[in-house]
């Protein structure tokens, strides 16, 4: 006879999901015709700060003829003896930039935009992080708005499983607990995780 600890096993069905805290929603800030479209199809693996698409946008376009003008015109006034006329043009110009990067523009096209002098008719939208489209909602030659979700990317480095206990498995359950997960297309592995969370309404 000895003592030891008792333990409890519970089965339960999960369905593996995504993690919420992973999925990235693609949304412009402005409206535009897609272009050129480089991410095409459901389920392409994208990394942050690649391509997606190129957007005509009439409003990018004054709003770079905005800030050329802008810089042109602080350029214009570098030498007047005047601070206060300095500082209004390095605001404008400030004010100019700040625009566009609202707009999702990069620094590095804002820079390549000075060198240039004049506007880029075709402004190129870049994805925000790295993972697999999941959901895509846009076309080449497509007018999009802002009220679009144009893509959808998971990043799936790590992922949820919803395990559905019975009521009477309830008070065994705890935040931390490791949970062991079979899968019958590996019926050879194993997966560990975590207990992380358990809904309010349990």
């Amino acid at each position: 006879v000895g003592e030891h600890r008792l333990q409890s096993v519970i089965r339960a069905v999960g369905k593996v999901e995504y993690d919420e805290q992973r999925i990235t929603h693609v949304n412009l800030r402005l409206t535009g015709w897609v272009e050129d479209l480089f991410v095409d199809y459901t389920g392409q693996m994208v990394r942050k700060g690649e391509p997606l698409f190129t957007l005509y946008s009439q409003e990018l376009v004054a709003a770079q003829e905005e800030f050329l003008l802008a810089v042109q015109a602080q350029k214009n006034i570098q030498d007047s003896p005047l601070d206060e006329v300095l500082e209004q043009g390095k605001q404008l110009v400030a004010a100019a930039r700040d625009r566009l990067r609202l707009w999702t523009i990069t620094d590095k096209q804002i820079s390549d935009l000075i060198k240039r002098g004049t506007p880029q008719t075709y402004v190129t939208i870049y994805s925000p992080a790295t993972g697999f489209v999941v959901d895509k909602q846009v076309f080449k030659g497509m007018y999009v708005k802002p009220d679009i979700t144009v893509y959808t990317i998971a990043d799936l480095s790590t992922v949820w499983v919803h395990a559905e206990i019975f009521e009477y498995e309830t008070p065994l359950i705890r935040v931390g607990q490791t949970g062991l997960l079979t899968l019958a297309a590996y019926p050879d592995d194993t997966f560990r995780g975590d207990i992380t969370y358990i809904y309010p309404y349990l």
